[in-house]
């Protein structure tokens, strides 16, 4: 079943998130990148992520260095997703693995169940608000607000196969980042679909040159930029899984940059 850009009706978060998250990682591109990049963070951080998805551990990776944190979707059932983990409901994901991972990249060696606790619960008491959210609008939030930090990770590139399109959303995603503000985003390299289950879902078939040329256009400042190639990641232990994603793509586009004041 091929879906277009605009009908995710059928999107299932909890699937998503069993297919694509599974526990007992051993490695996270992105959420390393993103406990990288968080240390350039302006103290007392205002931050979006923008098509958060039902996905914690992106946000989780950037939150103890923000003072107000905000979730953003098109889906009302992604925000219903995070909600279920911000407010510990019983049916919630479980994101440790990944916590622990975070903990682990940040240089700590030994991490307890304890400092796995405690950093989630540092990190729900971070979110300050939800937002619904429209990238193919200019203004995407439907208010004029800004950020000293937007992130957006594999969202504009993951819901159309038209890489016009893909610039379009990524000019209105920037829009929501204060002059000399952050940006920390991701995209699946040279991926035209990827699939969950018997559902194709588009992709916009973007690399690490249009991500350069497309910040540098916009105005993000050039020695600030961060544009690096890293392998899609899953655990070892879930092979099967991990070759039906490298039919796929297997390798990801990760980039950074400070928007000119």
């Amino acid at each position: 079943m091929k879906i277009t850009d605009s009908d995710f009706k059928v999107w299932n978060p909890r699937q998503y998130l069993v297919e694509y998250f599974p526990p007992n990682v051993d490695a996270e591109p992105i959420v390393r990148f993103c406990v990288e990049e968080s240390y350039k963070l302006p103290p007392k951080a205002s931050v979006i992520d923008v098509g958060c998805g039902p996905t914690v551990c992106y946000w989780l990776s950037v939150a103890p260095r923000t003072q107000q944190l905000f979730l953003s979707d098109y889906l009302e059932s992604n925000l219903v997703e995070q909600k279920k983990w911000v407010n510990q409901t019983a049916d919630c994901y479980d994101w440790s693995s990944y916590t622990r991972l975070i903990l682990q990249y940040e240089g700590l060696k030994d991490v307890s169940a304890g400092r796995v606790m405690e950093r989630e619960k540092q990190a729900r008491q971070k979110v300050s608000g939800y937002y619904a959210c429209d990238i193919n609008e200019k203004n995407p939030l439907g208010e004029l607000r800004q950020f000293d930090a937007v992130i957006s990770l594999c969202v504009a590139d993951s819901i159309t196969d038209s890489k016009t399109v893909w610039e379009r959303y990524m000019h209105n995603i920037f829009s929501l980042i204060r002059p000399g503000g952050l940006f920390i985003g991701a995209a699946m390299r040279n991926c035209t679909h990827y699939d969950i289950e018997q559902v194709q879902y588009p992709a916009a078939n973007v690399n690490e040159d249009d991500f350069r040329k497309l910040m540098l256009d916009y105005g993000f400042e050039p020695n600030s930029l961060r544009i690096k190639i890293d392998q899609e990641s899953h655990p070892m232990d879930h092979q099967k899984q991990k070759t039906q994603l490298r039919a796929e793509y297997d390798e990801i586009v990760l980039a950074s940059g400070v928007l000119c004041s």
